[in-house]
């Protein structure tokens, strides 16, 4: 070693100095204390390290340019999975150590935010799987430092073995040799485990008596699929109801259990090849699906794939959504026959995802012919994540749904300080938020809460996290809808506690969402665009330009209202919305004159004239989703939905970004507000189709038009409000040609167009802006 004159002290003996070292961050469950014991070795540094409640606590001493180096080595050469968010150093006496060693974790000290995610199988467990000369050939609960369970098998901090659903499995000689050598990538991997000490697969009948177990079960698993049988699968954070994608029968079966008609299905593939063989995967959508993450990516299908999928997987779409195996489990399903594997939620049509096995065996009766479960206990439900990119140059991602592989890292808030807030989220898609000094964590998807099942397990995660992270929320926010079970539980969480209610407008949340994720407090104009969010007058909006920041806002443009024929069922029955747009801009003798030419349809339009004419059951909405209904009827695109956004999506799927957007007026209500009025839309539109009756084409002049109309409206506020910062949010947004070519033509107006690209933009985003005013309330009035 090069002598170094500055660590010498006068007589010319090196200097021993010394540093406490606390690291911060997701720093806990990815390799990082071994990691921390590789530097030490490396660069000669004596002393210990320890997880403690607040992260990773490193006492340190050697020479003062060896202690810089290994702090430096620290900071830039993190495990992959690792999110260091500080590093705090402090001088200290030295002791005299002689050694680095790794210490049992502490309980003391600071409580430790960070948790890490739930990772796929990385390439060396990979490695092993498929090594027969391993012991853990072919064992479905291989990991390691770099991968494998995290957040669905921790029940406190911090992280260890006993502390997770791991403790009933006592580790063999083998794996606690592993799991005790620093030098070896297993070395303290709570999750570790083989097919000697370690979670073991079995395979039930319908009526939970045992078929087959361990090597056996994951075989006669593959052959039954191979068959066209359905099996339920538990895997990391639920179970998956899967069936061979290439039988038409097995996924209709799916289908009808699920009561799901038409909502696309996922698939899995054996690896990316084949996954590149069904959909056009553009880089970026490779490296998601090859992502520690590892969520499902929804990309364009090939017009002719290299193997022949159901016609009944998605149907009416031109995309699919595709998954790679991020389990050992999934690994060995797709090493058979089958390449290509539908891997769906397992659950019936709106209750929560099942994690146990007799729940499986109870709720997924007359689905599954066969159960491949486990003994390792799912101690939170976690749903797969959705992405997609969109249409630009370079494609950047839209979140449909953040949860398993991102759940519960947090994203960073840059508001002021203040007590920990609850962002309880919506009535659909929801999530909801935790923000806790700077950070937001929003909990995994929990979906849609119309039934008691899923709201018990919304009330169960809502507890859970805040248990696991140590948090008493002193601030509730909620939606203002009266109506929503959110709304109710936030009243009811706020009187038991003794907690400050703040209620926040539906589409000020979605502003507020875009705006925190980026960074921001505003103001911006917020361009939203979703189906109906309640506001404070009653109406349901879903078309406006807001102005405003964390605290407040004003509305600047607005879709004129259209009455709703029926309420919800004009959402189910698209062809009312096309009807109630007619009868709103374009009189009473269009609505009649589009019933005549609809015989199939006449009694239901009939009743729906009816309902316009009295004004009866028929809210005022101006909704933006509803004008994608409208159009996508009205086109013969989608006439009846069976899940929400189906028409709007079937659109989009067929839609590209027209060249000849349609004529469309903004006017002035008498009251302040600019309001898009569609009379010429309308009539321009009828002209069109009746001239050349081409779908594809006026959908995508249509889809140009509401682009259009966005940028006329944001130029028209960008005058009153001298404001050129646009944040856009809202579920239409998850349509990646729209939302290309909005933000191509704001851009090129001179705005500066904030996305949310790590949170929905649809509701499962909401919850974040809940929290964000909240957060901005409290430090006001407190």
């Amino acid at each position: 070693m090069a002598e170094r004159r500055s660590d010498r002290s006068p007589r010319g003996v090196i200097e021993t100095k010394a540093l406490n070292i606390s690291v911060r961050g997701i720093v806990q469950g990815v390799g990082f204390r071994p990691h921390v014991f590789a530097l030490a070795r490396e660069c000669e540094i004596r002393g210990w390290v320890v997880n403690s409640k607040g992260g990773v606590e490193i006492r340190a001493e050697g020479s003062a340019q060896d202690l810089e180096a290994f702090v430096a080595a620290i900071a830039h050469r993190a495990p992959r999975m690792a999110y260091i968010t500080e590093i705090l150093r402090r001088e200290e006496v030295p002791r005299g150590y002689r050694d680095f060693t790794i210490r049992p974790s502490d309980a003391g000290g600071p409580r430790q935010l960070l948790i890490s995610p739930d990772v796929s199988t990385c390439s060396d467990c990979r490695r092993e799987i498929d090594d027969s000369s391993d012991r853990h050939f072919r064992y479905p609960f291989t990991n390691c430092t770099h991968c494998g369970p995290r957040f669905t098998i921790i029940d406190a901090l911090p992280y260890d073995r006993p502390r997770t659903s791991m403790a009933p499995f006592t580790m063999c000689q083998d794996c606690a040799a592993e799991y005790g050598n620093p030098r070896d990538r297993r070395f303290h991997a709570q999750p570790v485990a083989c097919p000697v000490c370690g979670p073991q697969v079995c395979l039930l009948g319908p009526n939970g008596t045992a078929r087959a177990s361990g090597k056996d079960a994951m075989s006669r698993a593959m052959e039954e699929l191979a068959s066209g049988a359905v099996v339920a699968v538990r895997g990391m954070g639920g179970f998956h109801l899967a069936c061979d994608a290439r039988s038409t029968g097995a996924v209709a079966r799916v289908r009808a259990g699920k009561a799901r008609p038409h909502r696309p299905l996922a698939v899995m593939a054996r690896d990316v090849e084949i996954a590149a063989g069904i959909v056009r995967l553009r880089p970026a959508e490779r490296d998601a699906l090859e992502s520690p993450e590892a969520p499902i990516v929804i990309a364009r299908r090939r017009v002719s794939p290299e193997i022949d999928l159901a016609p009944n997987l998605a149907p009416e779409m031109t995309s699919l959504g595709v998954m790679l195996p991020y389990t050992p489990l999934h690994i060995l399903l797709l090493s058979g026959e089958v390449p290509v594997l539908v891997m769906t939620s397992g659950n019936r049509r709106g209750l929560p995802l099942v994690t146990d096995t007799p729940g499986a065996l109870q709720e997924l009766a007359g689905i599954a012919d066969l159960f491949l479960t486990h003994d390792r206990e799912i101690l939170r439900r976690v749903d797969d994540s959705v992405l997609r990119f969109d249409e630009s140059p370079r494609p950047r991602p839209i979140p449909y749904r953040r949860s398993r592989g991102y759940v519960p890292r947090p994203l960073s808030f840059r508001g002021p300080p203040g007590p920990t807030v609850l962002g309880v989220g919506g009535q659909e898609k929801n999530t909801f938020c935790l923000l806790e000094e700077d950070y937001a964590f929003l909990g995994a998807h929990q979906g849609d809460l119309e039934y008691e099942e899923a709201r018990r397990g919304y009330r169960e995660a809502v507890a859970d996290l805040s248990r696991l992270l140590e948090i008493e929320p002193r601030v509730v926010a909620c939606d203002r809808h009266p109506d929503y079970f959110t709304t109710e539980f936030a009243r009811e969480f706020a009187a038991d506690r003794g907690a400050t209610l703040v209620p926040v407008q539906h589409h000020h949340a979605h502003l507020a969402a875009c705006l925190a994720e980026s960074g921001r407090n505003g103001p911006a104009l917020g361009i939203i665009a979703d189906g109906t969010g309640y506001g404070e007058d009653g109406t349901l909006r879903g078309m406006e330009i807001l102005h405003g920041d964390l605290r407040a806002y004003s509305r600047l443009v607005s879709l004129a209202p259209v009455r709703l024929p029926g309420a919800n069922r004009a959402i189910r029955r698209p062809m009312r919305a096309a009807l109630a747009h007619l009868h709103r801009f374009l009189g009473p003798e269009a609505g009649e004159e589009f019933t005549a030419h609809h015989p199939k349809w006449r009694r239901e339009l009939e009743i729906a004239r009816a309902q316009l004419q009295g004004q009866i059951n028929a809210p005022q909405a101006s909704g933006c989703g509803r004008l994608f209904d409208a159009v996508s009827a009205y086109l013969g695109i989608c006439r009846e939905a069976s899940y929400g956004g189906q028409p709007a999506a079937e659109l989009s799927e067929l839609a590209g970004w027209g060249d000849h957007p349609l004529p469309f007026d903004l006017v002035e209500d008498g009251e302040g507000l600019l309001r898009w009025d569609l009379a010429r839309f309308w009539e321009a539109l009828r002209r069109r189709a009746a001239r050349d009756f081409d779908p594809k084409r006026l959908a995508s002049d249509f889809q140009r038009t509401v682009g259009e109309m966005f940028l006329a409206g944001a130029r028209r506020a960008r005058e009153s409000t001298s404001c050129a910062v646009v944040a856009l949010s809202g579920g239409v947004f998850q349509n990646p040609t729209l939302l290309a070519g909005l933000v191509q033509l704001l851009e090129s107006d001179g705005f500066e167009v904030l996305v949310p690209r790590e949170v929905p933009p649809n509701d499962g985003g909401i919850s974040l802006g809940q929290a964000a005013v909240g957060r901005m309330y409290a430090a006001d009035h407190y």
